[in-house]
């Protein structure tokens, strides 16, 4: 990202702690801009040659033209500020006085209206006169005005003075000449202030005007300090921006609160889930969503969020409470609760837990039960396991005493292994699951809420403690060494029923069954092998493989973001034989996957299972058992229905004419099988040779695979063999010949002896 720079973690961890006198250890780095700046109420702003310095809340920053911060000095009272090349002079309302290096400072006058430095003098303004001074306070000169001085300015080598307007709003500008003051410029509209710079140009009602020309630059309305430097503007505004204006663009510069992206307003809390951070910008009516970047979802006033496991997100805010798909921020729904304003909430067993008015409530299904007196409820990422903080201590759900015994406390928040973190009087603290201490980490002084990070992106790190400042606007993280404690899934028993599913949006695979190390980014549409949809240590991620052309990628995806299963069919053979030897059966339908079962051998009696089609780069996949094992293989290593491999020969009777393809017979349809054999092939036609049937039944003989059977088209056939049918017309041939034969001789035999019995 080009705006926003990745957080960067600070390694001061503590590294030893006693129970009765912790250890404080502090390592934050804020997840706002980089251009976040604490300006309290700044109230004032001038641009000096190389640095620009701001006022406010008691305060002078002062910053380079890169906007670095060069030095803080406590300045109580301070309500102008000039500065040159030898000096820096403030006036507070007992007067002027010059700032030290050392950051002390020395009186120069007494009370005055206003104030500039032009070289080795000070001119003071008080009511309707203005004084020149030395730097030693020693007065060089004085002129006195029929109006009030309402303003000076440096501007171009002159000191220039404005007076109070008439009754129209109009004043006059003079500059002083030679030790007397002259009218400049008259008749200037709504003149507030004048402004010190390479030109002389005075501000007044949200613009800034050049008196010699009559140009103008219209500011927002907002700013509470204007100063000029060259063709650069500079403002601040009361909640903690500053501004640039130059080239007619303005740009925000840095700011503790803004509406600018990447700056909160008053945030309440943080939350993470889905490889997102979550920040409840309370005064800007909006959740930010950071990840890769920012985006927001409209909620007014957020006070309290929680993720489900199926891809939503749960906001309590001023209207109510809603539900929000996490990749579709402007799908929000209404939820009807009954209760007040909701402080915390959290999902776990399938149910809403929530916190209002001091007490804790379930809602399920619509429906709302009191839990118990609580102000705050939190829940395991892993196990679900709820706890409640109470006035005197952290409770586990139906535990009747403290597993962290603490009063007072501003929140909490559990790890995957159930640690607890405790945030109270500027500090976090550890205490392990059974309550005891492990450590503190000190936190800004208005520390209002606490999470633990479960994401790992552009803003924070698995295991960071993410701190929310809410009068400071901020929100930053803490590294308390928890990136050790990834979680991890037991897969020893993986599924075989409904694995097939697609991906119902854009969505990462990741390393961990967390929201921790991306393994690939997956299309929408997808498909996946989901090799353990449910997952004991976690219900809101499943453990999924994708295999594309890079490989076989296996790690853990959000439920939210997975389809149904895909339809499991019963396969039309049940029944098969391996064609190969050395046949593997695998773990899923992935010859990159594991095997389960090695080396089976050919013609080795499997049986076929229901199983959803399922094909990758042109192989289908079958799910068999054989033997004792179910598992999968290629669809080409299995011979289904009347394909029995063997080494036997056909006995060939007929040549094909013509390359034509083998069929199967399916509930008498005839069905390619993807295979062929070439014209002059012989083959053994089984059965009786029916010429006038459009397939016929044929042994072909595979170098592969062995013995064969398939259909082909009859008209492909040449028969080269006495068929039963011909045999049968050759033996009538021969009866009807034999009868001719014999009926002759009996004729002739019987003429014969009619002859000799005549004679």
């Amino acid at each position: 990202m080009k705006q926003f720079a990745k957080i960067l973690i600070a390694t001061v961890i503590c590294a030893v702690a006693a129970a009765l006198s912790p250890l404080y250890a502090s390592a934050e780095k804020t997840v706002v801009s980089d251009r976040y700046t604490f300006i309290g109420n700044p109230s004032y702003i001038y641009c000096a040659a190389g640095e620009i310095l701001i006022l406010g809340n008691d305060k002078l920053l002062v910053y380079s033209y890169d906007y670095t911060l060069l030095n803080e000095y406590d300045l109580p009272g301070a309500v102008k500020i000039r500065k040159n090349d030898r000096y820096t002079a403030y006036s507070t309302a007992s007067g002027v006085y010059l700032l030290q290096e050392d950051g002390g400072s020395r009186s120069i006058y007494t009370a005055c209206s206003d104030f500039v430095l032009a070289g080795d003098r000070l001119y003071v303004s008080s009511g309707n006169r203005v004084i020149c001074l030395s730097m030693d306070g020693t007065q060089q000169f004085s002129h006195t005005f029929d109006k009030s001085i309402i303003s000076l300015a440096y501007a171009d080598g002159i000191v220039y003075l404005a007076t109070q307007g008439d009754k129209f709003g109009y004043s006059n500008i003079y500059a002083c000449l030679d030790g007397d003051f002259v009218l400049e410029y008259d008749y200037c509209k709504n003149l507030e202030s004048l402004l010190d710079g390479d030109d002389l140009y005075y501000y007044g009602a949200s613009r800034i005007t050049r008196p010699e020309t009559g140009e103008t630059v219209i500011l927002p309305g907002d700013e509470s300090g204007v100063s000029m430097r060259g063709d650069r503007i500079y403002f601040v505004t009361a909640s903690g921006e500053m501004y640039l204006i130059s080239g007619g663009q303005t740009t925000l510069i840095f700011a503790c609160t803004s509406a600018d992206k990447g700056y909160f307003a008053f945030p309440r809390a943080a939350a993470s889930d889905y490889g997102k951070l979550f920040v409840l910008d309370y005064a800007n009516d909006r959740v930010a969503v950071m990840e890769d970047d920012i985006t927001y979802i409209d909620i007014k006033r957020p006070t309290a969020m929680t993720a489900d496991y199926s891809g939503s997100l749960y906001v309590a805010g001023k209207e109510g409470l809603f539900r929000v798909n996490v990749n579709q921020p402007d799908n929000v729904v209404p939820v009807n609760y009954p209760g007040g304003a909701i402080d915390s909430i959290t999902f776990a067993e399938n149910s809403l837990y929530y916190t209002t008015d001091g007490k804790a409530y379930r809602l399920t299904d619509g429906e709302s039960a009191y839990v118990c007196d609580a102000l705050r409820v939190r829940s395991e990422y892993f196990g679900g396991k709820i706890y409640f903080l109470k006035q005197d201590g952290i409770y586990k759900a139906d535990y009747s005493y403290p597993t962290v015994s603490v009063s007072g406390a501003a929140d909490f928040d559990v790890t995957s292994d159930g640690s607890i973190f405790v945030l109270k009087d500027d500090a976090v603290t550890k205490y392990s699951d059974q309550g005891e201490f492990i450590a503190s980490y000190k936190t800004e002084a208005d520390a209002s809420a606490i999470s633990v990070s479960l994401v790992t992106n552009n803003y924070t790190d698995y295991g960071n403690i993410v701190v929310t400042c809410s009068s400071m606007h901020k929100v930053y993280n803490m590294d308390v060494g928890e990136q050790s404690s990834l979680p991890s899934a037991n897969l020893q028993y993986t599924d075989t029923d409904g694995i097939i599913r697609t991906t119902l949006e854009d969505a990462y695979i990741y390393q961990y069954p967390c929201s921790v190390s991306k393994v690939a980014l997956l299309p929408a549409g997808s498909t996946v092998i989901a090799g353990k949809y449910n997952l004991y240590e976690t219900e809101r991620m499943s453990y999924v493989l994708y295999e594309d052309f890079s490989g076989l990628k296996t790690g853990y995806m959000y439920k939210g973001i997975l389809s149904q299963p895909a339809k499991e069919t019963t396969p039309t053979e049940t029944s098969g034989r391996t064609l190969y030897d050395n046949t593997a059966l695998y773990r899923f339908p992935t010859s990159r996957g594991d095997i389960l079962v090695d080396n089976i051998g050919k013609n080795v009696s499997v049986t076929i299972l229901p199983f959803s089609k399922y094909v990758y780069d042109g192989v289908e996949w079958l799910k068999i058992r054989v033997g004792d094992s179910i598992g999968f293989v290629a669809k080409d290593m299995i011979s289904t229905g009347i394909y029995v491999p063997t080494d036997e020969r056909p006995q060939y009777n007929a040549t094909l004419t013509k390359t034509s393809q083998v069929y199967d017979k399916v509930n008498d349809v005839y069905v390619p099988i993807g295979y062929t054999l070439p014209s002059g092939s012989d083959v053994e036609i089984v059965g009786v040779f029916d010429q006038g049937s459009e397939y016929t039944l044929v042994k072909y003989f595979d170098s592969s695979l062995g013995l064969r059977e398939g259909y082909v088209e009859t008209d492909a056939l040449n028969s080269y063999s006495i068929t039963p049918l011909q045999i049968i017309g050759l033996l009538c041939v021969g009866l009807i010949a034999i009868l001719l034969i014999s009926v002759c001789i009996i004729k002739f035999a019987g003429k014969r002896k009619r002859q000799l019995s005549k004679k």
